[in-house]
């Protein structure tokens, strides 16, 4: 991974699947506009809308992106 990247895990423990807003501003992720999912290779879907990363994750599982 290139040295100004950053990972992001997102977790759902739930039996439902889930939409996650991540705020970006104020934090490490401020400034990113890219998402590559790491594992698994097809994670849920990501968009940035607004100032935050919107993720759909599906129930009980673990995704790990790659964030420019």
């Amino acid at each position: 991974a290139a040295a100004n990247s950053r990972m992001l895990i997102v977790v759902n423990d739930s039996e439902k699947a889930k939409t996650i807003l991540v705020p970006m501003d104020g934090t490490a992720l401020a400034g990113c506009t890219s998402f590559a999912p790491q594992a698994p290779a097809a994670a849920a879907a990501t968009a940035i809308t607004q100032g935050q990363i919107r993720i759909d994750e599906p129930p009980q599982s673990i995704s790990v992106y790659e964030v420019r």
